[in-house]
């Protein structure tokens, strides 16, 4: 489970749960690239991508960000703007952090400081292990790995996937007939996905494909 809702982060999971969630529909602009740092958001439930805009050129997605994960997640300042933006690609359910009560309680609470640091860090291993799997696996590979970890996360075999397959190719940087090419052939090690549905058979096969 993410360190922030599985106790590792104590201090900072207490100061998130204190606030009130509050639900943003598919397709919401969450933040805004070039807006001021007002709020971080902690997604509770549900998918959101943060993209880099690149003017009359595509969108870039930098990454899928799913539940337990703190968005806009940096060491906020005053002056700070957000240097990418959020979306959700489906129905969430966030808790929005205002900047100044978080600034006002890192100062008090050394606790909540390491916690910020650590889970900030946490997520920029993430990224660039994210950003390394481009490289040095297939397509198919980084499409098991990433219904492993959701799978694994939810400790069920079977899981929903709430977003497009439109949105997961985008994301991946293919597209959609690759996509559903990549589909058919991680029926051969196990994983099948049906109408946003994963099921693995055989977790423990497909895992060590990921890594093979």
């Amino acid at each position: 489970f993410p360190s922030v809702t599985n106790g590792t982060h104590s201090a900072l999971r207490d100061f998130i749960s204190a606030r009130p969630g509050i639900r943003i529909k598919k397709g919401a602009i969450i933040f805004q690239q070039g807006d001021p740092i007002t709020h971080l958001f902690f997604l509770n439930q549900g998918f959101a991508e943060i993209l880099r805009i690149n003017g009359d050129n595509p969108d870039q997605v930098i990454s899928i960000c799913r539940e337990g994960t703190l968005i806009g997640a940096s060491i906020p300042s005053r002056a700070a703007i957000y240097d990418l933006t959020a979306r959700t690609l489906c129905n969430v359910w966030v808790t929005p952090v205002p900047v100044p009560e978080l600034m006002s309680a890192l100062q008090r609470n050394g606790e909540l400081k390491r916690d910020l640091i650590s889970e900030i860090g946490r997520q920029a291993d993430l990224l660039s292990k994210e950003v390394n799997q481009l490289k040095t696996r297939s397509l198919a590979q980084r499409l098991a790995c990433l219904f492993v970890s959701l799978v694994e996360t939810q400790r069920t075999h079977t899981l929903s996937l709430p977003i497009a397959k439109q949105d997961l190719a985008r994301w991946l940087g293919v597209s959609p007939s690759s996509l559903s090419r990549t589909l058919r052939e991680l029926k051969q090690i196990g994983i099948q996905f049906r109408k946003k549905t994963i099921h693995i058979v055989d977790f423990e096969y497909a895992r060590t494909f990921c890594y093979d």
